[in-house]
């Protein structure tokens, strides 16, 4: 039973490592300079933007990044970073695959059937 139980343990520890996506120096490089770039245009509080970028490129330049073999893990600890140095927890950050961002953008939006139908435009009102 313990060896039944312990290969279940090696072979789903085995499986989930492989679902684990890796991300190359490069890859993060794009990230982190994709990320400060967004966030120092969107960001409203410009000040807290100017000096959470200078964090994050002290950061990067100390190497704290760079044992992340993992997308999700490179993104957990820069997004962890992100919002303490804003103290700001409405802070999203998330990683959406590139087939899976193509796919949603040529999808058609959700559009409630009753925009469709002429009697309920103008909320019933015609002109006779």
């Amino acid at each position: 039973m313990k060896k039944t139980l312990l290969l279940i343990i090696i072979l789903l520890t085995g499986y989930i490592s492989l679902l684990a996506q890796p991300v190359s120096q490069r890859e993060k490089e794009e990230i982190f300079t994709r990320t400060k770039k967004l966030f120092g245009d969107a960001y409203y509080f410009s000040q807290t933007a100017i000096s959470t970028i200078a964090f994050l490129d002290k950061q990067w330049k100390a190497g704290k990044y760079k044992p992340f073999i993992t997308v999700d893990d490179f993104l957990a600890a820069l997004g962890a970073d992100l919002k303490n140095t804003a103290r700001d927890n409405h802070l999203n950050f998330f990683h959406v695959p590139a087939l899976e961002a193509a796919n949603k953008a040529s999808e058609q939006p959700a559009v409630p059937w009753f925009f469709f139908n002429d009697k309920f435009s103008n909320n019933g009102l015609t002109d006779s």
